[in-house]
């Protein structure tokens, strides 16, 4: 699969845009394309796969035994796009530290970077990461990355540092056996008064968990959004949480 080694950096219809390039690891693996959000009065540019689905053909047992790991990354889901624009209606983000749990793409984290925040994106697979670079650099410019940081991690192990002020998962709850390893990870890491900011397309497992972390000491708020994404209407629940010590 191949792409262009460039891309515009913003709409088609600017007459001058700047270009940045593809890595070759990238362009060498994936077939990409720029998709444009409208995240309040910003508009995001997201490089995502074309075609998931080829992705999915190539997916060998042996890769599938390990976690039962599928591109999942690869696309951007309904909950991304709806999260981010719930970032961008968040008030004072200014200087906050803020967490993304599974980024993929980096949508979420990059609505909150473009509005001041600090931003830690993280995610379990390596070829997510590589797309959010790519991200990182197409909305925030090379200024941007001082203020991110980009980096693997296991929910099960957890080796990141520090406290955030907001923690982001957009559609990250579709595993029961994830749930008390995100719980404790929540626990650990949010900041005394911070929240956590989630969104799900209402899957089965998304009442599971929202009551798995209610006895974890959380109290929740949610909120229904309708999305078009995709030429589809889209039905995405946004939860906030906060810790309360018992």
């Amino acid at each position: 699969m191949a792409s262009s080694s460039s891309l515009a950096l913003g709409s088609a219809s600017e007459s001058a845009p700047t270009l940045i390039d593809l890595p070759d690891v990238v362009t060498h693996r994936f077939d990409t394309v720029v998709e444009h959000v409208q995240c309040g009065s910003r508009t995001l540019s997201v490089v995502r796969v074309r075609d998931s689905n080829r992705l999915l053909d190539a997916i060998t047992p042996e890769d599938f035994a390990v976690d039962e790991r599928l591109p999942f990354w690869a696309d951007l889901w309904p909950s991304s796009v709806a999260l981010a624009r719930d970032v961008c209606s968040q008030p004072q983000l200014e200087g906050k530290q803020v967490l993304e749990l599974g980024c993929g793409l980096g949508l979420a984290g990059i609505a909150a970077a473009q509005a001041g925040a600090r931003v830690m994106f993280t995610d379990y697979e390596p070829d997510a990461l590589q797309f959010t670079r790519i991200n990182v650099r197409l909305n925030l410019g090379e200024a941007g990355f001082p203020s991110t940081d980009i980096r693997l991690l296991d929910w099960r192990e957890s080796p990141l540092a520090g406290q955030y002020d907001i923690i982001l998962g957009a559609d990250i709850v579709y595993e029961r056996r994830v749930f008390p390893a995100l719980a404790a990870l929540f626990r650990r890491m949010l900041r005394p008064g911070g929240r956590v900011l989630l969104s799900d397309p209402n899957r089965s497992t998304w009442t599971e968990f929202l009551a798995c972390v209610a006895t974890e000491g959380f109290t929740v708020d949610e909120r229904g959004v309708v999305l078009e994404h995709g030429e589809k209407l889209h039905s995405i629940t946004i939860a906030t949480l906060r810790f309360t010590p018992q």
